[in-house]
């Protein structure tokens, strides 16, 4: 089974990815290391190391090769993140919550991103049949574009989408609320006939509340 495993390269702390023999994965290991060197942050390199190990867990398990797979094993490994890692053709007793929708498309994106380096380094054909090329809104059957190609009106869309969490209608505060954080900032008193606490930040709640901005 591949795992994500951390090691320490200089004086930083990364990750690489290991297959079943716990040897180190070359290819992916050279797509993590054109991250590193294209200044991606520590977090990215280490998501898209557990992308790809999830990815290659399901390739070893199949005795697939990661050159020649198509987009129905594509879609086989998004179901199987769905069911956090139980191959979706298992019928679960009591099966789990699905995953998140952004955990899932973090590994997508990695594996992805993965084929997409590889179809300009090495025109892997997996890569290929990842992405639809797409020029004024018709597919075309052109070479795979490079990663600047979108700047001449081509642009490569996944086969997979992402799946979008329900949106959620942003938090909004009652005038209750409101009139209780003016208070905190900044309160009359009646006693001493002035203000205390800072009229500023008063000042400011006031204008959020009088202009909707809140």
């Amino acid at each position: 089974m591949a795992v994500r495993q951390p090691v320490v390269l200089g004086d930083e702390v990364t990750c690489v990815v290991l297959d079943r023999c716990w040897r180190v994965v070359g290819p992916a290991e050279e797509y993590l290391e054109h991250l590193r060197q294209e200044r991606y942050s520590p977090n990215t390199v280490r998501a898209y190391a557990q992308g790809l190990a999830l990815w290659w867990s399901m390739l070893e398990g199949r005795e697939l090769d990661w050159r020649r797979v198509d987009v129905q094993d594509l879609a086989r490994f998004k179901r199987r993140l769905e069911n956090r890692g139980t191959d979706p053709t298992v019928i679960a007793l009591r099966p789990d919550k699905p995953a998140a929708a952004s955990t899932v498309d973090v590994a997508l994106t990695a594996v992805l991103g993965f084929y997409r380096y590889q179809a300009i380094v090495a025109d892997v054909p997996a890569a290929r049949r990842f992405y639809e090329h797409v020029k004024g809104g018709v597919q075309s059957r052109a070479k795979y574009a490079s990663f600047l190609g979108h700047l001449g009106g081509r642009q490569d869309r996944r086969v997979i989408g992402r799946r979008r969490d329900p949106r959620t209608p942003p938090p909004f505060l009652t005038p209750a609320q409101i009139a209780v954080i003016k208070d905190d900032a900044a309160r009359w008193d009646r006693d001493g006939g002035r203000w205390s606490g800072d009229l500023r930040v008063r000042l400011f709640w006031t204008l959020l509340e009088e202009t909707g901005l809140d």
